[in-house]
């Protein structure tokens, strides 16, 4: 019998029981077809005409469309309880990814402005306090909570969170533990 390749390829996909997503999460505003190709130029009003709005960021990213494949992801990661906070849970609601998302009240939500040239040459900008505040103890919590949907753990950016990196092989070690 033959077996159509993407067929396998999704049978082993659906194998997986999920996936814990972790690194900084952000609101990404991509301004599209900016031109922008030399840079943009200081103390001068640069136009562009389309943009969108959307959840970004490596984890959220691969959170997002690992679901769209049939995988059960969990985005691990920190808010504010600003209006950035409630449109990105908002969306990734949306999108039917499982969150794992501590809420700070003296946390400002992470926003990237991206400016992408028509060629794909970009310049990007990030603002914001709540990726960078997660602690240890916070995913520790994350993962004892969803320890038993855990097969696989994803580090997106994660070197961009220094704080967080000198837990993390302890947060994971009771995974690891279970194989």
């Amino acid at each position: 019998m033959v077996r159509c390749r993407h067929a396998f390829v999704r049978e082993q996909v659906l194998a997986v029981s999920g996936v814990l997503c972790i690194g900084p999460i952000y609101v990404d505003v991509n301004c599209l077809a900016f031109p922008c190709e030399d840079g943009l130029p200081i103390e001068v009003e640069t136009i562009g005409r389309d943009y969108e709005v959307v959840p970004g960021g490596s984890a959220v990213n691969f959170a997002r469309f690992g679901r769209r494949l049939g995988l059960s992801t969990i985005l691990a990661g920190k808010i504010g309880t600003d209006a950035f906070g409630d449109l990105l849970s908002g969306m990734l609601r949306d999108a039917d990814v499982g969150l794992a998302l501590k809420v700070d009240t003296s946390a400002v939500t992470d926003v990237g402005i991206n400016f992408v040239a028509p060629s794909g040459a970009s310049v990007m900008a990030v603002a914001g306090t709540a990726s960078d505040a997660l602690t240890g103890a916070e995913l520790a919590g994350i993962v004892e909570e969803h320890e038993s949907k855990i097969s696989y753990v994803y580090l997106g950016g994660g070197f961009k969170l220094p704080g967080l990196l000198e837990d993390l092989l302890s947060v994971v070690k009771p995974l690891q533990a279970r194989g």
